[in-house]
């Protein structure tokens, strides 16, 4: 009888065992789950407020990543239209147009200035100079007509706000003149008026 007891007691602290050190581990486990939980939430990845943080900071980077074209001309190593980051500034620009040459006149050229699309950057060459509309000028006060704006052009003999205008949309079309009797094939301009501008004007 006493056997019989002793054998019941043993099976029963073995069955007491077997459940303790089977379940332990569960609850080690889910311990253990809590506190990556807190982890993964103090990295901002289970928070929502931190997950729209990321969003918006997203959304801010892209934003200045914008691309915009500009025209880099004049006096500079490889002239032509690049594709770049529209927060550069002009002096980004001449550094991919490979700089400036020997016979670059920098003075009143703003190399700091920002960009935007479709802008022109022109670099003018050591005998001519800036003016404060844009237009560039010889150092003697002859006018190229090849660059010069339609307010520049309207200040000529003869030219007005039409034939300004012929005279740029004659040059987008067909690039610069060489000359200046080449101006006998924009519209509108004949052989007097010409003659006329001929002592203010350059190529």
């Amino acid at each position: 009888m006493k056997k019989q007891v002793l054998i019941l007691v043993g099976i029963i602290v073995l069955v007491t065992g077997f459940f303790y050190f089977t379940r332990t581990p569960n609850s080690q486990q889910g311990i253990i789950f809590e506190a990556e939980r807190e982890v993964v939430s103090e990295d901002g990845f289970g928070n929502e407020s931190d997950n729209m943080s990321l969003a918006v900071e997203t959304e801010v980077e892209n934003d200045l990543l914008v691309m915009v074209f500009v025209d880099v001309q004049g006096e500079v190593v490889t002239p032509g239209v690049f594709e770049v980051s529209a927060d550069v500034r002009v002096s980004y620009l001449i550094g991919l147009a490979g700089g400036l040459t020997a016979d670059a006149n920098v003075r009143g050229l703003n190399q700091a200035a920002r960009i935007y699309d479709e802008m022109v950057i022109f670099v003018p060459h050591v005998d001519e100079q800036i003016v404060s509309s844009g237009a560039v000028v010889i150092n003697d006060g002859l006018i190229s007509i090849s660059i010069a704006s339609a307010l520049e052009l309207q200040s000529l003999p003869g030219i007005g706000p039409t034939l300004s205008a012929n005279i740029i949309e004659h040059r987008n079309a067909n690039g610069d003149f060489q000359t200046i009797d080449e101006l006998l094939n924009v519209t509108g301009i004949g052989h007097g008026i010409v003659e006329n501008i001929r002592e203010f004007v350059r190529p």
